[in-house]
């Protein structure tokens, strides 16, 4: 049929139960299409997983043993598109025993919540349970097909053989649940992809610490933390030596903030033409317009500094430190506007914004 029939909370109607499931299914932004059990399974965006950060985390308890912690999960049918999403809880630490290992040959088991809903999957049963679901000796990671029910893979746990006779190795494989609107929580390896794909999409990944927004063709970053850098430098800078290049740079939407110091050196050697020092960017800039920040050039053994300019000129790639206007002739050891000579110790520091690619 076409729609469902009897919309949720229409009027005194009696509703099967795939209605209140679709409803669930809206609220968390389930996208519309069938959902395969899988351990990164990205094609279903923030609509299943744990909500709390200990939500149904398991641990374990020495030898063969582990704990599952309480929670609550939400999980999408993985039989059919209409099937909607179902929710749950643990209410109390579960604990159990994993298969006994194999003499030789190491295995992957699966720790899952698990629904069957035999009016969906035909399982013949209607429950939900927290299970283990074992893998084959020397075979990899167990396969997960419908037909086991839905599934939100909790841990993916090595068992080693007898004969290794090490630890067992947990491998957290929760996701976080998400509403609709809200940001999903992923890694930058497991981001939202396909059918999960909206616009706009909103995540933020543990790994990295950013965040980005699906613009409907591309992802875009919305912060990018601060990150300590080393940049290269050319031009009027041949070889550091022993001299030092730091900085770091910190992204909020389009624009970066970037901020650095040149520290000369035992052995920092200069062109015989120095008209410019050039810094590598972080990231690319914008090509179509130039940008402009502050530099200053610290003469030690003088304990005096000279204002520079900080720029990237449109399709340079660099951000260039220059001691003059960017239309006249700028040379650091001239007399006009100053005179400055580089030696070990001196320092160039550095700060400008500018848009991002």
């Amino acid at each position: 049929m076409a729609v469902n029939g009897k919309a949720w909370l229409h009027g005194s109607a009696t509703h099967p139960t795939r209605v209140p499931r679709n409803a669930n299914a809206a609220h968390m932004g389930q996208p519309w299409g069938t959902h395969a059990n899988s351990a990164t399974a990205t094609t279903r965006g923030g609509s299943y997983g744990v909500v709390g950060d200990g939500d149904l985390l398991v641990t374990t308890t020495g030898s063969l043993g582990y704990s599952i912690a309480p929670g609550r999960v939400v999980a999408p049918g993985t039989f059919a598109a209409a099937q909607g999403g179902y929710t749950g809880y643990n209410d109390a630490a579960v604990t159990g025993t994993f298969t006994a290992r194999h003499a030789t040959l190491s295995r992957t088991d699966y720790v899952c919540y698990r629904v069957r809903d035999t009016d969906e999957d035909a399982t013949t049963f209607e429950d939900d349970a927290l299970v283990v679901i074992d893998g084959t000796a020397g075979a990899g990671a167990p396969a997960v097909p419908s037909s086991l029910g839905t599934l939100v893979i909790l841990s993916e746990v090595t068992v080693p053989s007898a004969a290794a006779g090490t630890a067992l190795t947990f491998t957290d494989r929760r996701t976080k649940a998400v509403a609709l609107g809200g940001r999903v929580v992923c890694t930058s390896g497991t981001r939202p992809t396909g059918i999960a794909l909206r616009t706009p999409t909103y995540i933020y990944e543990t790994d990295t610490a950013c965040e980005l927004t699906w613009n409907g063709s591309a992802w875009r970053y919305t912060l990018r933390p601060r990150t300590a850098v080393s940049p290269g430098v050319s031009t009027f800078i041949t070889s550091l030596g022993a001299g030092t290049s730091v900085g770091w740079w910190i992204q909020t939407g389009d624009i970066v903030t970037f901020q650095g110091r040149i520290t000369l050196g035992a052995g920092t050697t200069f062109s015989a033409s120095p008209l410019a020092i050039d810094v590598a960017l972080p990231t690319p800039a914008a090509t179509t317009v130039d940008h402009f920040g502050d530099a200053r050039l610290l003469d030690v053994s003088a304990n005096r500094f000279y204002p520079a300019s900080a720029q990237v000129q449109a399709g340079l790639g660099a951000l260039r430190i220059l001691n003059a206007s960017i239309t006249t002739t700028y040379n650091f050891t001239a007399t006009d506007p100053f005179t400055w000579n580089g030696a070990d110790g001196d320092l160039i520091d550095y700060h400008i914004q500018y848009a991002v690619a």
